[in-house]
Protein backbone atom coordinates (compact mmCIF):
# COMPACT_ATOMS: atom_id res chain seq x y z
CA UNK A 1 0.00 0.00 0.00
CA UNK A 2 2.85 2.49 0.83
CA UNK A 3 4.14 2.09 -2.84
CA UNK A 4 0.45 3.11 -4.34
CA UNK A 5 0.50 6.59 -2.37
CA UNK A 6 4.20 6.63 -3.20
CA UNK A 7 3.09 6.41 -6.67
CA UNK A 8 0.64 8.91 -6.39
CA UNK A 9 1.82 11.16 -4.43
CA UNK A 10 4.80 11.52 -7.24
CA UNK A 11 1.74 11.32 -9.87
CA UNK A 12 0.27 14.49 -8.15
CA UNK A 13 3.23 16.33 -7.98
CA UNK A 14 4.06 16.10 -11.73
CA UNK A 15 0.57 17.07 -12.68
CA UNK A 16 0.98 20.34 -10.27
CA UNK A 17 4.66 20.94 -11.94
CA UNK A 18 2.61 20.68 -15.68
CA UNK A 19 -0.13 22.47 -14.45
CA UNK A 20 2.75 25.31 -13.19
CA UNK A 21 4.78 24.74 -16.51
CA UNK A 22 1.37 25.52 -18.74
CA UNK A 23 0.80 28.83 -16.63
CA UNK A 24 4.22 29.82 -17.01
CA UNK A 25 3.87 29.54 -20.71
CA UNK A 26 0.61 31.72 -20.81
CA UNK A 27 1.94 33.98 -19.49
CA UNK A 28 4.76 34.42 -21.37
CA UNK A 29 2.52 34.03 -24.42
CA UNK A 30 0.61 36.48 -23.10
CA UNK A 31 3.41 38.71 -22.79
CA UNK A 32 4.48 38.17 -25.96
CA UNK A 33 0.77 38.79 -27.37
CA UNK A 34 0.81 42.60 -25.12
CA UNK A 35 3.91 43.05 -27.18
CA UNK A 36 3.30 42.67 -30.39
CA UNK A 37 -0.06 44.80 -29.76
CA UNK A 38 2.24 47.68 -29.03
CA UNK A 39 4.33 47.28 -31.80
CA UNK A 40 1.09 47.11 -33.71
CA UNK A 41 0.13 50.35 -32.63
CA UNK A 42 3.28 51.79 -32.67
CA UNK A 43 3.28 50.59 -36.39
CA UNK A 44 -0.08 52.50 -36.76
CA UNK A 45 0.98 56.20 -35.34
CA UNK A 46 4.22 55.77 -37.71
CA UNK A 47 2.60 57.45 -40.73
CA UNK A 48 0.58 59.89 -38.51
CA UNK A 49 3.31 61.02 -36.88
CA UNK A 50 5.10 61.79 -40.25
CA UNK A 51 2.49 63.60 -41.56
CA UNK A 52 2.30 65.97 -38.05
CA UNK A 53 6.13 66.39 -38.74
CA UNK A 54 5.58 66.72 -42.20
CA UNK A 55 2.93 69.58 -41.81
CA UNK A 56 5.47 71.04 -38.83
CA UNK A 57 8.34 71.13 -41.48
CA UNK A 58 6.24 73.09 -44.29
CA UNK A 59 4.40 75.14 -41.00
CA UNK A 60 8.35 76.18 -40.46
CA UNK A 61 9.67 76.32 -43.77
CA UNK A 62 5.99 78.57 -44.49
CA UNK A 63 7.17 80.55 -41.49
CA UNK A 64 10.56 81.54 -42.74
CA UNK A 65 9.66 82.35 -46.19
CA UNK A 66 7.40 84.82 -44.15
CA UNK A 67 9.83 86.31 -42.07
CA UNK A 68 11.90 86.64 -44.92
CA UNK A 69 9.45 88.89 -47.01
CA UNK A 70 9.20 91.23 -43.82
Amino acid sequence: AKKETDLQYEDEQALEESKQQEIETEEKVTKEQQQLAVVEKARALIPKMAKEVEKAEKKKVSDIEISEEK
